[in-house]
């Protein structure tokens, strides 16, 4: 067997080990020198946010230079490590808590901690949660009481993912938003957008995202980000992973448990929350809100695949920027006393969620909004009307502020509106390794073929399909592809990619290997070229071989006339001839429309 390990670009770990190189770098920050004894006086650094009075959040240099510093207080519990380079050509860094100061290896930690991962600055003109986590971590390193809360946690926090978008800092990019005095840009040193990029991978950085998530294989993932659109009272939002598209045992977890714990925590510290209000155009209302479908190209769909509880925070454009790094902190303690407290809880849970997985025979893999039941929540709104343009005679919706508290309906459930009978195994011939490479990201364990031999397969007759008019994220995306499964026999290659289903990582193997998925890798373009004729025929030298092959095939020649009578014209000498060609045995039709990835049963 010849498994694929991903690979991180880390030199330094390189000579320190040629196996799973992040976990055991990730083990190194949290080896504990209990024979360094404390300083009976610790003096903290101070935070940009703090000394510029809630007006600045911190740069790249000045966030990297506080954890240093504060990791260098605290040796035994806390670690700055480097996991790779980012696609600005800076290492992206990650810090590492844990109270007791063991963590000797993922097992270790497996078997009585809840891994908490916190992602900051994937939008860097969304800073909220870059300047909340250095608030959150001083206090936990100042109190002795927190730290005991937490004592059933270990916190992993990407102190600012984007890079690139970090340091292309301005103050005018954020149109709606109210501070900092300075933030960054939100696309990468590639200018994409990293909150679409968890799929396709275009970025190193996604890379080491995906390989955080294996080798860290969080339990809650939280990533901080401020919104846009309507205007309503609420400081904070919260977008969780969309509950039946989680399912399994996870489902009733997150939606009966969690969500209304972290519901009523941040009712308690001054700051009720209202589900994401993803509305455009109107009030929230004025028709309520639907729950916001959380695609794997999105960090909270990754994190379903990874069978984590996901979360997005969004704190509220035109809130004050200090009130939404004090909202922002105040939910991450939130969702930290929730993870030790119920750490058993959510490990259990977990466990068997992979199982479910792992076992599932018939595969739901895509999902619509069912608008005919809705849930009821309370809505602190703005009044909302028709008012004149500052632009001349032209009118505009506006938010006036008069408090009100509304009951409105949250649509936030949704059916399953396309399920597959789950294959033992997806091949992938050799050429595709740029497929394989991504899948070994996520820790797929993936076999190459020694021999070959032939192999009954289903494969994916592609009939039709829609593509994006303009870019989206360096691709023009396919979607509403149609076709036909069929039954055949496959000649399997040595070098051929073979992935095998029945564990924990199926989510990832099916959302991103079946070509209809919402975001496959035949949706963002990775199989095109089948998509183009490679071979072709000349008029003069393949008009006998039409003939002929017309005159010994009855059902070809009938086809030819019924082709021609559904015509709106008589057809042209090369278009009777394409159409021949098309439908003669010269024509590359395993090839040509046909998905290159064959599925066993």
């Amino acid at each position: 067997m010849n498994n694929i390990h991903p690979k991180l670009d880390n030199p330094k770990l390189e000579s320190m080990v040629s196996h799973n190189k992040l976990l055991v770098l990730i083990s190194i920050g949290f080896v504990l020198c209990s024979c360094q004894p404390k300083e009976d006086v610790v003096i903290y650094p101070e935070t940009v946010f703090e000394l510029s009075e809630g007006k600045r959040s911190a740069d790249y240099e000045e966030n990297i230079a506080f954890w240093t510093q504060l990791s260098g207080l605290h040796p035994n519990e806390l670690s700055m490590v480097e996991i790779g380079e980012s696609d600005a050509g800076k290492p992206l860094h990650l810090i590492l808590w844990n109270a007791s100061g063991q963590w000797k290896d993922q097992k270790d930690r497996a078997s009585n901690k809840s891994l908490v991962l916190i992602n900051n600055g994937i939008h860097p003109g969304e800073p909220d949660g870059i300047d909340a986590c250095q608030l959150l971590m001083l206090d936990i390193l100042k109190s002795d009481s927190l730290q005991e809360l937490y004592k059933n946690t270990s916190i992993a926090i990407i102190p600012v993912y984007n890079i690139g978008g970090a340091l292309n800092r301005n103050s005018n990019s954020r149109a709606n938003q109210n501070g900092p005095e300075e933030y960054g840009f939100r696309g990468n040193a590639q200018n994409l957008d990293l909150n679409r990029d968890c799929i396709k991978m275009d970025s190193k950085n996604a890379f080491l995202l995906a390989q955080l998530f294996h080798h860290l294989d969080p339990d809650i993932f939280f990533d901080t980000h401020v919104s846009n659109g309507a205007d309503y009272q609420h400081v904070v939002s919260l977008l969780e992973t969309q509950y039946e598209k989680l399912g399994g045992p996870l489902r009733s977890f997150l939606k009966d448990q969690m969500i209304p714990e972290l519901y009523r925590a941040m009712e308690l510290g001054g700051y009720p929350m209202t589900p994401y209000v993803n509305v455009w155009g109107r009030a929230p209302q004025d028709g309520g809100i639907e729950q916001f479908m959380d695609w794997p190209r999105y960090t909270n769909g990754l994190a379903a695949l990874h069978h984590s509880l996901g979360f997005t925070i969004e704190t509220h454009m035109l809130k004050p920027f200090a009130e939404r790094v004090k909202s922002t902190k105040q939910l991450l303690s939130a969702g930290l006393v929730f993870a030790s407290q119920e750490v058993e809880s959510i490990r259990q849970t977990r466990k068997k969620q992979k199982e479910y997985y792992a076992e599932l025979q018939s595969y739901p893999y895509h999902w619509e909004l069912d608008k005919s039941k809705a849930d009821t929540v309370t809505f602190l709104a703005y009044k909302y009307q028709e008012s004149p343009s500052a632009l001349g005679d032209y009118s505009l919706g506006t938010y006036q502020h008069d408090s009100l508290s509304l009951s409105i309906p949250y649509y936030n459930n949704y059916k399953t509106s396309k399920e597959i009978e789950k294959p033992t195994c997806a091949i992938i011939p050799a050429g595709y390794w740029q497929v394989a490479d991504r899948l070994a990201a996520h820790g797929v364990e993936i076999e190459r073929a020694k021999e070959a031999r032939a192999v009954a397969v289903k494969r994916f007759a592609i009939k039709d399909f829609e593509t994006l008019d303009s870019p989206f994220e360096k691709h023009y995306m396919h979607y509403q592809l149609h076709g036909e499964w069929e039954h055949d026999t496959l000649a399997l290659r040595p070098g051929d990619y073979l992935v095998k289903t029945g564990g924990s990582k199926d989510r990832i193997i099916m959302e991103t290997l079946l070509p209809d998925a919402m975001d496959s890798y035949f949706s963002w373009n990775f199989f095109d070229a089948i998509l183009q004729e490679k071979e072709g025929f000349s008029p003069y030298v393949f008009d006998k071989k039409a003939a002929d092959l017309l005159a010994n095939d009855t059902s070809l020649a009938k086809g030819l006339e019924m082709w021609k009578a559904q015509q709106n014209a008589e057809p042209s000498h090369y278009e009777v001839l394409n159409w021949v060609y098309h439908h003669a045995p010269n024509f590359e039709h395993k090839t040509y429309y046909y998905y290159p990835v064959a599925f066993v049963y």
